[in-house]
């Protein structure tokens, strides 16, 4: 390669980092990747890259955002890299996925490929952790934008979901905007998955009280009346999605509104109340998040809300129902991310190759095979269950399980299911991909079954 180069908004972000490689090179130097030119070029050889892998580093000094790659070639295609995974850590120690790439073209001999907007899965949780009484939360400041207290919001201890506080909400005057810094990219949601979740705890009455809501002109919201969530979107208020949602002032339930395929289901604790709603349209683009109100500061909540998560680009929960998180979940790329990716705190951001590992076996004598392709990993996982069709019941039964990336047809893992229940988890999945999975009989007594466009859920 000639060049590995990190920009934002067309200006060059990697400039006076230190470039570092976890294996040398055995051609040339590690500083012509961050040259600005492509006359010079390093390498690998083969037996070097491929097992286990290696990373180049960049350690930017700051937190710094990145919307483009821009890799230069060298003189053959045989020595460009096809496929590499964006890693980012905040201390070195631990690295988290920010996406996978792969495909890559080679441009020519000393040519350079742009590889624009490659992180699409945008993610922050707002933690509202603090101290009793404060108007502030520790992380109210975050890469994409600002959280600013208003009316008589404050942080309680009494009602911490995970952290040290949470957010009071007095159902007169307190709310809490969040302001997009960099024309709303956090909350363009476009025709995607996405999802919205939080922790609450609701006082009840008989008015209307809104849990969050998008905008001014064009306000998307999810509502609490009596007891009753309501989805509702558009400037007249339009009903999407009710259902009895059994909240109330003694506990925190998480509640989650979230899109898979087009399809959008409202959560209480894992549960889907309601109907589907099926959209794809972009209900947030650039506006104003509220938390704790409607549009025109109306509607004011009463209750308690904490961990407020938003995920664009990929849903974080199993669209048939999961069970609510009892930790602090990770989001892809941490709690303080940035659009389209942010290297926090430290500004480390890593480029790893991915390695090929020993071939998925397909064997009878081998029950507890676990294999999992490292490029494709992230921190989502998908959950089901194998049964036998039957009368009067479906059996629970034991089966060899694949994982296939649909894009590349990729097996990227395998496990069994449990004999006794016929539960199987894959974990370790890239959260922004789909996948087809498919288990297969080996007692040859059925054919295959296979579910296809599946979006991982957040590991616990």
């Amino acid at each position: 390669m000639s060049e590995w180069a990190l920009w934002e908004a067309g200006v060059r972000v990697d400039s006076g980092a230190v470039l570092s490689a976890t294996i040398a090179p055995t051609t040339g130097m590690v500083s012509a990747l961050s040259d600005g030119s492509n006359a010079a070029v390093c390498g690998w050889s083969t037996s070097r890259h491929t097992l286990p892998g290696f990373a180049l580093i960049y350690d930017l000094g700051s937190p710094k955002d990145v919307d483009e790659l821009r890799i230069g070639a060298g003189a053959s295609p045989a020595t460009f890299p096809l496929a590499f995974a964006v890693q980012h850590s905040n201390d070195g120690f631990t690295w988290g996925v920010a996406t996978a790439i792969r495909g890559v073209e080679w441009p020519g001999a000393a040519s350079t490929v742009s590889i624009a907007q490659p992180f699409t899965t945008r993610s922050v949780v707002i933690t509202f952790d603090g101290a009793h009484g404060d108007a502030s939360a520790l992380n109210a400041g975050y890469a994409a934008g600002t959280v600013s207290f208003a009316g008589g919001a404050t942080l309680t201890t009494a009602f911490a979901r995970f952290g040290s506080a949470a957010l009071a909400l007095n159902g007169s005057n307190a709310f809490v905007a969040v302001t997009p810094t960099r024309d709303g990219e956090l909350f363009a949601v476009g025709p995607g998955d996405f999802a919205i979740g939080c922790h609450v705890r609701y006082v009840l009455d008989a008015s209307p009280r809104c849990i969050w809501g998008f905008g001014e002109a064009s306000p998307f919201r999810l509502v609490v009346n009596n007891g009753t969530l309501r989805l509702e979107e558009s400037s007249s208020g339009s009903l999407r999605i009710s259902g009895a949602s059994g909240l109330n002032a003694t506990e925190l339930k998480h509640v989650l509104v979230q899109r898979v395929a087009g399809v959008i289901r409202v959560f209480v604790d894992g549960v889907k109340i309601g109907s589907d709603y099926s959209s794809t349209a972009n209900y947030s683009t650039s506006q104003l998040l509220r938390i704790g109100c409607n549009r025109g500061d109306s509607w004011f909540f009463n209750g308690t809300v904490d961990e407020f998560e938003i995920s664009v680009g990929a849903a974080l929960y199993d669209h048939a129902g999961f069970t609510p998180p009892v930790v602090r979940p990770t989001l892809p790329s941490g709690r303080s991310n940035a659009l389209p990716l942010r290297t926090v705190n430290t500004g480390l951001l890593r480029l790893t190759t991915p390695y090929d590992p020993p071939p998925v076996k397909f064997s009878n004598f081998e029950p507890r095979i676990r294999n999992h392709r490292r490029d494709f990993e992230g921190w989502g996982r998908i959950a089901r269950t194998v049964k036998e069709k039957g009368s009067p019941l479906n059996t629970p039964v034991r089966r060899h399980v694949f994982c296939m990336d649909m894009l590349t047809c990729t097996v990227v893992a395998d496990t069994w299911s449990d004999e006794s229940t016929g539960e199987y988890v894959l974990n370790d999945l890239d959260p922004t991909r789909k996948y087809t999975v498919f288990a297969y009989d080996h007692t040859l007594a059925y054919r295959a079954v296979i579910a296809d466009n599946l979006s991982p859920e957040r590991m616990p």
